[in-house]
């Protein structure tokens, strides 16, 4: 487990404007909607999460849609989260279409290495 992915970072959180979704299944507000080429993209996180929000704004960089499931308003979907993850409970956990990528270090290592686009499915 990278050390970037503790949920308990103080990295300052995300402050909702009056544009945000009001829900916790919202897609990134610059985000295009997915083609049906592209994988659907959700991120399990918390509001406060530092590293969740950069993973929000590598996403939205890249205008990916997103589900978010966020597990701090959502405390049932932490379960899910877990089972889907292997056990690892830090956020942000994202998965891209089955694939099951990590947190926002490895989503960044991807975008790095010059994967992303191509789980993405976007050129």
């Amino acid at each position: 487990m990278s050390t970037n992915d503790r949920e308990g970072q103080p990295q300052g959180a995300a402050a909702q404007g009056p544009t945000d979704p009001p829900t916790s299944d919202a897609a990134a507000s610059a985000a295009s909607p997915p083609t049906s080429s592209a994988p659907a993209v959700v991120m399990y996180s918390t509001a406060w999460c530092g590293y969740c929000q950069r993973a929000r704004g590598l996403l939205g960089r890249k205008g990916v849609a997103f589900r978010e499931i966020k597990v701090d308003e959502e405390p049932g979907q932490r379960e899910v989260m877990l089972q889907k993850s292997g056990g690892r409970r830090t956020v942000p956990q994202i998965f891209i279409g089955e694939r099951h990528v990590g947190g926002y270090d490895d989503l960044a290592a991807l975008d790095r290495a010059g994967e992303l686009d191509r789980l993405l499915g976007i050129s």
